[in-house]
């Protein structure tokens, strides 16, 4: 198989003190190269990443030849985009002739030839993806949002003599097991830990840093920002549900508007079917929540279709040109009867079953919406202004970030909503000054 040198115009920046630590201290001449490890944690755009991953490879490609090696994100895509981008760059700075075989990187330098298999460990059947490897080292990245049962497993791949093992990640919840095994545990487990600022990214100016600091509240912010390991506690949307007027709008133009999406969550006997129209302004740079219906308790499908026919035509009727609809993918009768009286009342409007990602990433994107004030709503929709107002994080649940939902909140609303987004968040994300992502 060719394996083909290809230029790459790569800068590095200057490099603070933990930053050159981490490219050497698995180097023979450095005086901590016979642990088996590094944990890096702590704020994000703290240059972790970046020299985590070149370290890795150089480590690799120096020290062993013709072996496997394991690169681990939550998911392949999440890896590519975090990870993998940058380094095929660096790599190649390198001068190592790189290919890519589906999940397979072959990198060679001089007669140097090694395998780097890419893994997403999003949820406990990742395990399965990496068993009966053999590896001669592994790179988590993101390693807080895996399944212990995943890392475990590929540390159990770990049987090749001096082998090693590299953690990166921004700070959970202080019971997440990376804190409290390895952390907590390294020198048992013979881990080097270096804890990341911002000011150890020497690239960024204090501008934006002040930008960063913008893009975040509560519990985000002194994780991602300042680097805290700190539990997810009462209010979620703080900053909201302290300056609601802030976040309100008089004022609607329908032209503003590139298109608008409608989410649909439905409830049971002791919650609510509630109907969320989302708007996006033009180049997908803010969404207003701009109508809302709830009905609470059990209804029949066809009262829930009706209900949902006179939705749409009430928000056609102000001028709304809706995109497309996302529905609760749980209730696929119900979505069926509600497609059946679209057609029947000729009123072509896509529908689709709604991603349904981790809550916890649904509840960061409206966090950053909030912080940096590009998510606005009409004084009218009420119930959307109390559901966010009033959203709480479970002071019950272990080590895990979760929304309390034991009936004392309206969280239907906020999965509506939440529904009409998820397909764009990426991309709005994308199209917000200064974000971080």
């Amino acid at each position: 198989m060719a394996i083909v040198k290809e230029k790459s115009h790569f800068q590095w920046a200057p490099l603070s003190t933990k930053q050159l630590q981490v490219l050497s201290w698995w180097h023979k001449d450095s005086p901590v190269s016979d642990m088996d490890g590094i944990i890096c944690d702590g704020s994000v755009r703290a240059g972790k990443t970046v020299v985590m991953s070149t370290s890795f490879i150089v480590w690799a490609m120096e020290s062993f030849n013709n072996k496997r090696f394991g690169l681990c994100g939550q998911t392949i895509q999440s890896f590519e985009h975090n990870v993998l981008d940058t380094l095929w760059e660096i790599m190649q700075c390198r001068g190592y002739g790189v290919k890519r075989v589906k999940n397979v990187i072959y990198a060679k330098k001089g007669n140097v030839v090694n395998k780097f298999e890419i893994f997403g460990g999003k949820d406990e059947g990742s395990q399965r993806l990496i068993q009966g490897r053999t590896l001669a080292g592994i790179f988590f990245d993101e390693v807080t949002l895996m399944p212990e049962s995943f890392v475990n497993q590929a540390l159990a791949r770990l049987s090749v003599d001096g082998s090693k093992a590299w953690y990166n990640c921004n700070p959970a919840d202080p019971n997440n097991f990376i804190k409290t095994e390895f952390i907590d545990k390294r020198k048992e487990k013979k881990l080097i830990r270096l804890h990341f600022t911002q000011e150890d990214n020497l690239s960024l100016t204090d501008a934006i840093r002040e930008k960063y600091k913008r893009n975040w509240d509560g519990v985000f912010y002194k994780r991602f920002i300042l680097g805290l390991w700190v539990r997810a506690e009462g209010v979620i949307y703080l900053t909201f549900a302290n300056n609601k007027e802030k976040y309100i709008i008089d004022d609607i133009k329908i032209e503003d508007y590139q298109f608008c999406n409608i989410g649909v969550d439905f409830g049971g006997n002791k919650s609510g079917t509630t109907y969320n129209l989302t708007g996006f302004t033009r180049g997908l740079k803010q969404i207003h929540i701009l109508e809302e219906f709830r009905i609470v308790g059990r209804q029949t499908p066809k009262k829930l279709a009706d209900e949902f026919i006179k939705f749409v035509r009430m928000c056609r009727a102000k001028g709304y040109k809706i995109n497309a609809c996302y529905m609760d993918s749980a209730e696929q009768t119900l979505i069926a009867g509600f497609e059946e009286a679209l057609n029947k009342n000729r009123i072509g409007i896509s529908v689709y079953n709604a991603i349904k990602g981790k809550i916890i990433n649904r509840i960061n994107f409206f966090d950053m919406m909030i912080a940096t004030e590009n998510l606005k709503i009409a004084r009218h929709c009420e119930v959307t202004i109390d559901a966010l107002e009033n959203a709480m994080w479970n002071s019950k649940k272990g080590h895990e970030d979760e929304r309390l939902d034991d009936g004392s909140t309206n969280v239907d609303t906020l999965d509506a909503l939440e529904y009409s987004v998820e397909e764009y968040m990426e991309n709005i994300l994308a199209n917000m000054e200064g974000l971080v992502a």
